[in-house]
């Protein structure tokens, strides 16, 4: 009875490590292919972390670019895209007006990045 319990745990450990990850379609990555991809320029994501070479299409960041910008959308003056680019270097200058970000619903903040420098 024990070399025949014996014999079935080691099937059964060589039947499960024969099995393999499902083969993830493109712009999807993770265990279950349930992750998206959000790469810049439509650039691959890595098929296990996802992360990207290309960095984060506009709108995504984070690690493997699954946050998204909620003010990304809401941002109707094209004078403001260097707020999106991406780049730490691209500041404010002193001398413009505020900017303002005005949101109609409620939505919990999960990520919250400021980067604040001096001259």
């Amino acid at each position: 009875m024990v070399n025949v319990l014996g014999a079935y745990i080691v099937l059964l450990a060589a039947a499960s490590h024969g099995q393999s990850k499902p083969q993830c379609s493109v712009g999807r990555y993770g265990p279950s292919c349930q992750y998206q991809c959000h790469c810049a320029r439509s650039a691959p994501c890595h098929k296990h972390d996802g992360s990207c070479r290309s960095g984060c299409e506009k709108g995504w960041f984070g690690p493997a670019c699954q946050y998204e910008s909620i003010g990304y959308k809401k941002m109707e003056e094209s004078t403001m895209d260097w707020l999106m680019d991406q780049n730490d270097k691209t500041c404010k200058k002193e001398s413009e007006s505020p900017v303002y970000l005005a949101l109609n619903t409620s939505i919990p903040l999960k990520w919250t990045r400021i980067v604040v420098s001096r001259p």
